[in-house]
């Protein structure tokens, strides 16, 4: 534990050191630290699993300047148009990501940060005051058969995930044994819209040492875990 808190004191020094310096993308310059662990590497692969909008808070969008290219998963058709207008290079798909293929409703909200699969935390952010725009089904895949037919065979170095709800039941989809990033981004701190949101290390931290991947740095928002096998 003493550990992991001195990795979360680093990312606050890392983004308070080096993000006056290096334009960040990310919400807590997540993709400088991922840079810093990649050793500026030229090339790699990423996949964003609830990619949003295609630069801001985006975690994979400095590496793409960079000349890194990868997979941008998003269900919102307005942010998938936007994504394939600006990411051009990039794969990107307007499906879900789920452990059962077939359909969900996606419950759109105004705020399209919130947008999200999960009925009860639609509800949540109903109660808090946020509008949804509408509903619609869309397409879910596991993330291994979504690997299996756009990847090629090419190594992942890392993979984000935000989803508003769907973060665990994204990660039980994949294929483990076949389909090893070196790190993973995982939003581990839940929406509210006052100062009682908490983290949920607990429920990520269980299933991730499972699969032999341990928290490195916490950012408040998101927690980076890296794979302990390498």
């Amino acid at each position: 534990m003493n550990k992991y808190l001195k990795f979360s004191n680093y990312a606050s020094y890392f983004r308070n050191r080096f993000v006056k310096h290096v334009k960040s993308y990310s919400q807590s310059a997540e993709d400088l630290i991922l840079n810093n662990f990649f050793k500026d590497k030229n090339y790699g692969v990423y996949v964003d699993v609830g990619a949003n909008d295609p630069k801001k808070f985006n975690n994979t969008y400095f590496f793409y300047k960079k000349g890194w290219r990868g997979l941008n998963i998003e269900p919102n058709i307005d942010k998938y148009v936007k994504l394939k207008k600006i990411r051009k290079n990039d794969v990107n798909l307007n499906i879900g990501v789920g452990s059962l293929p077939g359909k969900l409703d996606f419950y759109d909200f105004k705020e399209d940060t919130l947008s999200t699969f999960s009925k009860d935390i639609a509800e949540d952010y109903q109660k808090m005051g946020h509008r949804v725009k509408g509903v619609k089904s869309v397409e879910v895949c596991r993330l291994d058969s979504i690997f299996d037919k756009h990847l090629n065979g090419k190594k992942i170095d890392f993979i984000t995930i935000d989803t508003e709800g769907n973060d665990l039941d994204v990660l039980k989809s994949n294929d483990w044994s076949k389909y090893r990033p070196s790190y993973l981004v995982v939003e581990t701190l839940e929406y509210k819209i006052d100062d009682s949101a908490k983290k949920l290390n607990d429920i990520f931290d269980e299933y991730l040492k499972s699969i032999s991947y341990m928290p490195v740095i916490d950012t408040g928002i998101n927690t980076i875990y890296a794979d302990s096998l390498k």
